[in-house]
């Protein structure tokens, strides 16, 4: 029976760790019809700073081994720091991103941005064409260059 109980334990934690190993953003509409992002910071791996932002990966990402990724991640300005850009009637504290990173070209390709407000509001959101806005990884002492060797260290 004991024997029995730690089977189905083992595979109640390993369905449990499988349904964690993808993350998506999760985004709301509040009563005002706002769209808002909802995130965990218990979600995101700090990867690196500089002066004026964090940045952070889906923590789910680091738990796999592979050639390319499907990245989250999420540029957090400093208090003090939240960013203004034209046309935008608020400041910035987050922009999300979601890109391919290609570990063998070092090179993101992203695909979506939602800069967000300190409540989370999207108060700005870009897709973009499958290469359009690429982001070069190997870019020595920078964050992007971090997530590059965290993800794919020296395997390529």
């Amino acid at each position: 029976m004991k024997k029995l109980l730690s089977i189905i334990l083992f595979f109640l934690a390993a369905s449990s760790f499988a349904q964690h190993t993808e993350y998506s953003l999760t985004f709301i509409r509040d009563k005002n019809g706002q769209l808002i992002i909802l995130d965990d910071e218990r979600d995101w791996k700090h990867v690196g700073s500089a002066a004026i932002f964090d940045l952070y990966i889906d923590k789910y990402m680091l738990s796999q081994i592979k050639d390319n990724y499907m990245l989250h991640g999420v540029t957090v300005y400093k208090p003090g720091e939240e960013q203004k850009f034209d046309g935008l009637p608020f400041s910035v504290k987050k922009i999300y991103t979601y890109g391919h990173l290609i570990c063998k070209e070092r090179i993101l390709y992203v695909i979506n941005q939602w800069y967000t407000t300190d409540k989370g509001v999207v108060v700005y959101s870009q897709n973009y064409n499958y290469g359009e806005f690429v982001s070069d990884m190997n870019d020595p002492n920078t964050t992007r260059n971090n997530v590059y060797k965290l993800l794919c260290g020296d395997r390529i």
